[in-house]
């Protein structure tokens, strides 16, 4: 017959073992939801849209504009907005900023090389080619092709890219 005394070691060790694993789950749930959803939607999504926005360029007849903003009031909760315009905001171009062709809000921040925190639009021509500049529809349109004098490099939701002057091919950086 085992003895009290022994009978109540084993509950007390049993009760440990469960404790740490609870703890561990729980320290593992905290740690998942401290924002790898956003970088890993931004990190999907992104790339997507500015194949999307090839394919537009390519086919509008006066490329496409991507522009990465900050979304929502200030003070709130960390969120931007990536939406996509057929033509570029040039005097003689077929922008349009009332007719966005997607838009998607991402939670998380944004920041870029160009913009710090601010908007940056990217330029697509019909040929591919990149320029991208500090840039919104409520600044009216530009006098001229902004010149891409280095790739453009920003965060957004915790992921990183690099987008080159050659090509519209996003790189997420690791």
């Amino acid at each position: 017959m085992v003895s009290l005394a022994r009978a109540r070691g084993q509950t007390l060790v049993e009760i440990a073992v469960v404790l740490a694993i609870v703890l561990t789950a729980v320290a593992g749930a905290y740690s998942l939801s401290r924002s790898p959803a956003p970088a890993i939607a931004a990190g999907v999504t992104l790339p997507a849209i500015l194949g999307e926005a090839r394919s537009l360029a390519a086919t509008s007849g006066d490329g496409a504009t991507v522009i990465l903003a900050p979304d929502g009031p200030a003070g709130a909760a960390s969120a931007f907005r990536v939406t996509l315009f057929g033509g570029r905001p040039r005097p003689d171009g077929l922008f349009n900023a009332a007719s966005p062709a997607r838009s998607e809000r991402f939670a998380g921040s944004l920041s870029s090389s160009t913009a710090g925190a601010g908007a940056v639009a990217i330029f697509i021509s019909t040929a591919g080619s990149v320029s991208y500049a500090a840039w919104s529809p409520d600044r009216g349109t530009l006098a001229g092709e902004p010149p891409c004098g280095a790739p453009l490099s920003f965060a957004a939701a915790g992921a990183r890219f690099s987008l080159g002057c050659a090509d519209a091919q996003l790189v997420r950086q690791l």
